[in-house]
């Protein structure tokens, strides 16, 4: 096996990794490809231009060379240019829709969680029961955290009358 062969394997095997773990792959779009032919091929003309312009004295063979070679190699040096950046805008807004898709998703998750929440703090749980201290005059769900760790509750009648419900886990009379 050759180095490019070892080369070309772990690069498939980095993509396959990045795209399992839900990343994509970096792409190779058609600007990046002919971006990359075009600014060093105009980079090449430029030189070439300068080359041919600056070993005659003649004005006339100067500006031929400038018109041919520099003007030419400068516009494929920004066409080229130009479309590195169209593919470098490109990966941004896939990034950006990428990150967006996982914000949303997780927002959803959280909105969820809270529902959750919301809804047993709030909604009187099936089968909860009511319970409050020996002495106590307020009606406490067996799950509030007033109450949680003690052992010496009673349990709070269907009937009974003088106790307020507490404030924190607002528990409702079954």
């Amino acid at each position: 096996m050759t180095v490019s062969e070892a080369s070309r394997r772990t690069s498939f095997r980095d993509r396959l990794t990045l795209v399992r773990a839900g990343r994509p792959a970096p792409r190779r779009s058609p600007a990046l490809l002919v971006g990359s032919v075009l600014a060093p091929l105009g980079l090449v003309l430029v030189g070439l231009a300068w080359l041919g312009a600056s070993h005659t004295p003649v004005l006339q063979e100067q500006v031929a060379y400038l018109v041919s070679g520099g003007l030419g190699g400068v516009s494929l040096v920004v066409v080229g240019g130009l479309l590195y950046f169209s593919h470098w805008q490109t990966e941004q807004v896939h990034e950006t829709r990428a990150q967006t898709a996982q914000v949303v998703a997780a927002l959803q998750q959280m909105t969820t969680a809270l529902d959750r929440v919301v809804e047993a703090v709030t909604s009187p749980t099936a089968g909860a029961r009511l319970v409050a201290t020996p002495s106590g005059t307020l009606a406490h769900r067996d799950t509030c955290q007033v109450v949680r760790r003690r052992t010496d509750l009673r349990t709070v009648a269907e009937g009974e009358t003088g106790l307020t419900p507490c404030r924190l886990c607002r528990p409702t009379p079954a």
